[in-house]
């Protein structure tokens, strides 16, 4: 995949150990430190997932006009700001801190993936990708960890100079090795013209875009709501922490394993001589498709598992593995949505509508939950109802051009 590739996911992944703690111990350091109320860390995370969304899309423009590799500098110190809100007691500071952490979070999500993007070839993009969430995912994992110990033994004071100090490591990683890509509108004059024309509401209007938004609202939303509500119950059911933490810890290392696989089928999908629609490899459509019907088919099983920890933690671990390997088929998919030098923006927009439905589902969930115990898992399969029609209709389009290529789908239809 290549050295640029390798000494990315290096640099994301020291970045990653840094800015773990920060979200995990948050909740903790403002109840027991700041002494404000659990809506207060709610205001700051929805600041930072906001303010993260709304700056992948000027990171995307920045990475697809100037360089990849400069935003991916920007981004990787992100938790710098993240780890000052360790350094304070006054809420005055926390949203300013909160709204920078958002800024870099931004640029680190819309550098990261458009400079995958551009660094590995076709054939190997769902791999790459596979390995590039992964190391992040078991760097966030491992900077959670540590973090918790050092704030029971040493205090937040020293977590916060760790990750800044971390931070700092991760960006002096970036800028040692990380090599220039240039942006890909600065290696041809008439690349540069096309990109200068291409903006959001052209990237949008790409055949085959709609559908990637569509694919990246409605199951996040579903997420948003799963990841709040099936540990609470398994909670509830078995009246103790084991459970819950047992169930992230296994969902986590089979998602892991069906990640790979995942990326191993779109880079063998990228090979085969099956062709693609607009762009996008009709084998990736057809995955997307499998995909997105296997959500459904867990989100409806866990509607009636609420009062079983089996059944639920079984539905909760296959929601799982699905959720990831449909986020890793998102570069695969954006790559054959858009032309390259439009990566950033798609990535950027991407961020947005993932932030946006994150943010949804957390709080519907939240508010549902008060209101019935198997509503907020109705809602979350409604969305992941309509997204497998879509992921169906967006392979079925493919199908149909393929077998007749002299009728082929209008691009605003897939």
């Amino acid at each position: 995949m290549g050295r640029a590739f390798y000494w990315l996911v290096a640099a994301l992944v020291i970045g990653g150990v840094a800015g773990a703690p920060i979200r995990a111990l948050l909740p903790a350091y403002v109840e027991g430190q700041v002494k404000a109320a659990p809506s207060f860390t709610s205001l700051l995370l929805a600041i930072q997932l906001g303010v993260g969304g709304i700056f992948a899309l000027a990171g995307g423009s920045l990475s697809d006009r100037l360089s990849r590799r400069t935003i991916v500098l920007l981004g990787v110190p992100s938790a710098i700001p993240g780890a000052l809100l360790f350094a304070t007691h006054d809420p005055v500071y926390l949203v300013p801190m909160a709204v920078v952490w958002g800024v870099l979070t931004g640029f680190q999500a819309s550098g990261g993936q458009s400079f995958l993007m551009s660094a590995v070839e076709p054939s190997k993009t769902g791999t790459a990708t596979a390995v590039f969430f992964l190391t992040t995912t078991m760097s966030g994992a491992i900077g959670a960890w540590a973090g918790g110990v050092a704030a029971d033994a040493f205090g937040y004071d020293v977590v916060a100079a760790g990750g800044a100090v971390l931070a700092l490591i991760g960006v002096a990683t970036a800028a040692r090795f990380l090599p220039d890509l240039g942006s890909d509108t600065s290696r041809s004059g008439s690349a540069s013209h096309a990109s200068g024309g291409m903006d959001y509401l052209t990237v949008f209007r790409q055949p085959g875009m709609w559908t990637i938004v569509l694919l990246r609202f409605w199951p996040t939303v579903a997420w948003g709501i799963a990841t709040l509500v099936i540990p609470l119950y398994l909670y509830r059911i078995a009246g103790n922490a084991t459970v819950p933490g047992t169930y992230a810890l296994v969902s986590l290392v089979i998602a892991s394993g069906g990640q790979l696989l995942t990326g191993r089928l779109i880079d063998r999908g990228a090979r085969m001589s099956v062709g693609s629609v607009a762009g996008v490899p009709v084998a990736l459509r057809r995955l997307t498709a499998v995909v997105s019907v296997g959500l459904l088919t867990a989100g409806a099983a866990a509607i009636f598992a609420t009062d079983n920890v089996y059944v639920l933690g079984a539905a909760g671990t296959v929601w799982t593995v699905m959720a990831w390997a449909l986020s890793t088929t998102m570069p695969a998919l954006m790559r054959g949505a858009v032309p390259t030098v439009a990566y950033g923006r798609a990535v950027g927009l991407t961020h947005l509508v993932w932030s946006g439905a994150m943010l949804t589902g957390t709080t519907v969930g939240g508010l549902l939950v008060e209101v019935n115990h198997v509503a907020p898992l109705i809602a979350a399969t409604a969305c992941l109802a309509i997204s497998a029609v879509v992921a169906v209709r967006f392979a079925i389009a493919a199908e149909h051009s393929v077998d007749h290529p002299s009728q082929a789908v209008a691009p605003a239809a897939i």
